[in-house]
Order: C-alpha cells, then structure tokens, then sequence
C-alpha cells in the first residue's frame, strides 16, 4: 500500500523539477561529469520522495541544496574509493615499477590454478 507523498516530499519534487539545472551544475561542479551529475540528481529524487512531514524543514530550497550537495560529494568520494582500491590491487599485484616480482608470479599463479580447478 503506497501511502501518500509528504508535502515536504511534494514541494521539495517540485522544486527539484524548477531548479534542475542549478543543481546538476552544483552537483557536476563536486563530482567532475555530466553523467555521474545525472545519477546524484536521479538519487536526489528519489531521496526527496521519502522526506516526510515530521521534522518541518524551514528553507526547502537551501535543504535541497544541502542534500543535493552531501549526495554527490558521497558519490565522488565513492568513485574516488573505487579507483584507490583498483591502484592498491594493481600496486600489490605488479609491484610499484609493474614488475610482476618472482614470487607473486608465483603466489598468482598458484591462486589462479586453484581458481580454474575449483571451476572445472
């Protein structure tokens, strides 16, 4: 059973709708592309759509901004966290000059026979 949209939820979606542009500036301005601007707008409306009534929220418009902004910067540190792990892996796995040393030839082989067999 859907229940009724807030009117926070409401007003917050309407202004999301009228500001749209601002805040993919905004948002693009923190997370550095177009697309990934769209995504952290698409969650924003998503977000707004569960706001309710209850705490009463004074200035929507500054709030909108403040979500919208804490959205993307979560986004980018996201993306930024996923690109330090894939640089660790590739450090750990290559060694710092990606020279893949002896023995982790070795330990990686290893592993990936283990993998295949346990596939197979």
């Amino acid at each position: 059973s859907r229940r009724a949209m807030s009117t926070n939820a409401i007003v917050l979606t309407r202004l999301l709708l009228s500001e749209r542009p601002s805040l993919l500036r905004l948002t693009q301005r923190i997370v550095g592309s177009a697309p990934a601007a769209e995504d952290v707008t698409q969650s924003l409306w998503l977000r707004v759509q569960r706001i309710e009534d209850d705490p009463p929220i004074a200035n929507k418009r500054a709030y909108l901004y403040r979500l919208a902004a804490n959205l993307a910067i979560d986004h980018a540190s996201g993306e930024a966290r996923r690109a330090q792990v894939h640089e660790e892996a590739q450090a750990l796995l290559w060694g710092a000059d990606h020279t893949l040393a002896a023995e982790r030839a070795v330990i990686a082989n290893d592993m990936l026979a283990r993998i295949e067999r346990a596939e197979g």
